[in-house]
């Protein structure tokens, strides 16, 4: 059961007697939330051709408690991820990261960002990517 009362989402909890608030807080009951943003496999365009994934950039509004958020990338279509924490807390109006890395040589990359640490939050702006081609012998 669901309903909308004084603009904000309640809803029932199966098996229990719990009426709860959604979309609000940092943690689900005493669990954190697992909250991340993924976007879909980068190309550039030129699907049929390998590329080296070598810095990506995580654009984000600081928050006091965003240490853990992490960006995590995959050149298999989601299958296999490799991940890099990434700090966003801070004061300042805007936030950027670079994260240089060895990405590995695929012909598209999937990136992910997010954070699952207990009563932490993150605002994400945005994320670029930045490969090169890739070429096997000159």
């Amino acid at each position: 059961a669901w309903t909308r009362f004084n603009s904000y989402l309640y809803g029932t909890v199966a098996n229990t007697d719990d009426i709860v608030r959604f979309d609000y807080g940092t943690r689900d009951g005493s669990n954190a939330i697992n909250a991340y943003w993924t976007w879909g496999d980068q190309h550039w365009d030129k699907l049929a051709y390998k590329k080296n994934l070598k810095e990506i950039y995580a654009y984000y509004v600081p928050t006091a408690d965003s240490d853990n958020t992490y960006v995590s990338y995959s050149y298999d279509g989601g299958t296999n991820w490799t991940n890099k924490t990434i700090n966003m807390t801070g004061t300042t109006a805007f936030g950027l990261k670079s994260l240089n890395i060895n990405g590995g040589i695929g012909n598209a990359f999937r990136v992910k960002i997010g954070n699952n640490t207990l009563d932490e939050t993150f605002n994400v702006l945005g994320l670029d990517l930045w490969a090169l081609p890739y070429t096997f012998r000159e």
